[in-house]
């Protein structure tokens, strides 16, 4: 019982710390911006979406915090999440070429993605959907050929 009480003890402190970093990093926007460019440059993109988040509640229609946002979650591979961060802060800035390059890439990711998708059923369809179609045809004119030679010339039934 000690021992879980010390860990709790533990954890709680040093999440303190955390937050204590936290709000010293929120003093004003220039400070989280700085701050979460420097986690983004860590490649620590977890925390930095987590410190972004706040940020963003607190220093609302900023962009580039909301720029930043977007970049944590193009790194983690959220195309989606990017997306729509990137198109907020192009309504705030319509000027933004560098946003407008990024929208663009997020939708030539999107559209290589579908082509993969597409691309992928062809290819089941040439490797597998092709013998299973020659199958399916050639077990079908099997039944036609016998339902073409199957008739009886006599009238009476013979039961096995």
């Amino acid at each position: 019982m000690k021992l879980i009480f010390i860990i709790f003890i533990s954890f709680t402190l040093l999440f303190s710390l955390e937050q204590k970093t936290v709000d010293k990093q929120l003093v004003d926007a220039n400070h989280a911006e700085a701050f979460a460019v420097n986690l983004l440059d860590e490649g620590s993109f977890d925390d930095a979406l987590a410190f972004l988040k706040i940020a963003n509640e607190k220093y609302t229609n900023n962009p580039s915090l909301l720029s930043s946002t977007g970049q944590a979650y193009l790194e983690k591979k959220n195309l989606q999440e990017a997306k729509k961060y990137f198109i907020q802060v192009l309504v705030l800035e319509p000027t933004n070429e560098n946003i407008k390059t990024k929208i663009d890439f997020i939708e030539e990711q999107e559209a290589g993605q579908e082509n993969k998708t597409v691309e992928n059923i062809f290819d089941f369809l040439s490797d597998k959907g092709l013998d299973f179609l020659m199958i399916f045809l050639a077990f079908l004119g099997g039944e036609l050929i016998a339902k073409r030679y199957n008739k009886c010339e006599n009238s009476y039934i013979y039961v096995m």
